[in-house]
C-alpha cells in the first residue's frame, strides 16, 4: 500500500492485494482460486472518497473461466 502516490494528493491511497483460496476436496480435489487486486482511493473532500478496483481472478469457484471484475466504491464518513 502506498499513500501519496501523486505528488498534489498526499492522502490518496494506492494498493495491491493477492489472495488464494483452496476450495473443498469434495467439490474438485484440485480447485483452487487466486485473485490479484489493484485499487486507488481518491479523497475529493474531507470525508468524501471515490476507490476504482480492478480484479482478476484466476479459475472462480475453481471450474469457471477466468475474469476481470471492476468494482467503483463511493465512500462517505461521517
Amino acid at each position: 500500500m502506498a499513500v501519496g502516490l501523486i505528488p498534489s494528493c498526499d492522502e490518496d491511497i494506492s494498493g495491491f492485494g493477492i489472495a488464494s483460496l483452496e476450495l473443498s476436496p469434495y467439490l474438485n480435489p484440485e480447485a483452487t482460486e487466486i485473485a490479484f487486486e489493484l485499487f486507488y482511493k481518491l479523497l475529493l473532500v474531507k470525508n468524501v472518497a471515490l476507490q476504482p478496483d480492478l480484479q482478476y481472478i484466476v479459475g472462480p469457484s475453481g471450474v469457471e473461466r477466468d475474469a476481470f471484475v471492476f468494482g467503483l466504491r463511493y465512500e462517505l464518513a461521517f
